[in-house]
């Protein structure tokens, strides 16, 4: 390991430093640099191209050079072979290009930069083959995505089989708050059960196909009684939905949620199988536990393993007990997703790999 330059080098280009198409990998990089920055390294990230090519953000440098379509997929490969055979050529001759000039960026820099560590995103669209230059390649699995390429450790929610490296197991650092006054939390909890029109919202819109699906999920949950409500979405503008007001995403992570009175985390079937589930790390989890409101899914797996399957029934708000035990297990949660806590963990295991 470069121990003489303590500069990290983030690749993640499922992301801008614009951070408006993907409010839950922005705020995943977001806080990896913040865990950087907590440990005392200078870091430079390489992410998705954009119209502004260099940005200077509290000390980070951000280089958004990693040309290449927001969202490569099957589908769109698919269809180009039906095209005719010169015009597949000249889409893989301009695919290959791209990813030409993102690796001779991305090595001109670490050729001259020389970090300590090399942080990739593991994802479809690009990646850099890691090289013996004295830097510590880790990879971040942060969906069920998985590459062949090799590293020198790796980070993920949940252990990779197949993966023989070094690993942080943990659930991924969100910026915030932790929370602190669990009384506060509970009266919030009784606030909410006790309101007359109801203000749920959604915290990014990823893994959504259907806003009439959620739409009915929301009416027909036991803990809304009937009652009217509001869906709050920070996400992309879709006109012509009654009751539901859409956001811009926000760029400042302390922005607090604590105006509304539920969170709520729901995944489509049609997109988020339960292994995706299980292997990814939901940012709107700890963003409703930062602003004390209670939580509520469509997934049995986020029930479970997050909530305790408190919002399967309204037990939680007739039971202090429940009450008691459902808010402790939340700030255990937190916790575990602190941005200190986190890099204790990734500071070991640096040095255990450097």
């Amino acid at each position: 390991m470069n121990w003489h330059n303590k500069t990290v080098i983030i690749v993640y280009p499922i992301v801008s430093s614009l951070g408006k198409d993907n409010l839950g990998g922005f705020s995943h990089l977001l806080a990896n640099i913040e865990v950087y920055k907590s440990l005392g390294f200078k870091v430079i990230c390489l992410t998705r191209s954009a119209n502004i090519i260099f940005e200077n953000k509290q000390g980070v440098w951000f280089f958004n050079v990693i040309l290449g379509k927001k969202n490569p997929n099957m589908k769109a490969s698919t269809k180009m072979l039906r095209q005719p055979f010169l015009k597949v050529l000249l889409y893989k001759f301009f695919a290959k290009f791209r990813n030409f000039l993102s690796n001779l960026i991305a090595k001109t820099l670490i050729l001259f930069v020389t970090p300590a560590i090399v942080h990739q995103r593991a994802n479809s669209r690009f990646m850099l083959v890691p090289k013996s230059n004295g830097a510590i390649y880790l990879t971040e699995f942060n969906d069920a995505f998985e590459n062949n390429l090799d590293c020198d450790g790796y980070l993920s929610i949940s252990e990779r089989p197949n993966i023989h490296r070094p690993a942080l197991i943990n659930p991924w650092p969100v910026i915030g708050n932790t929370m602190q006054n669990l009384d506060m939390y509970k009266s919030k909890i009784m606030d909410f059960y006790f309101c007359e029109h109801v203000n749920v919202v959604l915290y990014g819109d990823g893994g959504i196909v259907d806003f009439l699906e959620i739409q009915h999920f929301v009416a027909n949950h036991k803990w809304l009684r009937g009652r009217p409500f509001t869906l709050h979405v920070y996400g992309p503008n879709i006109p012509d939905f009654d009751n539901i007001v859409f956001h811009p995403p926000i760029k400042d992570l302390s922005y607090s949620l604590h105006t509304y009175d539920l969170g709520l985390i729901f995944y489509s079937k049609k997109i988020y199988r339960e292994n995706r589930i299980r292997q990814g790390s939901p940012t709107k989890f700890y963003k409703y536990v930062d602003a004390q409101i209670p939580i509520f899914s469509n997934r049995e797996y986020i029930s479970k393993h997050y909530l305790k399957c408190a919002d399967s029934s309204t037990d939680i708000f007739n039971d202090k007990n429940i009450l008691q035990s459902y808010v402790q297990n939340l700030a255990v949660k937190r916790n575990e997703a602190s941005v200190p806590v986190y890099a204790k963990k990734l500071n070991a295991l640096i040095a255990s790999i450097g």
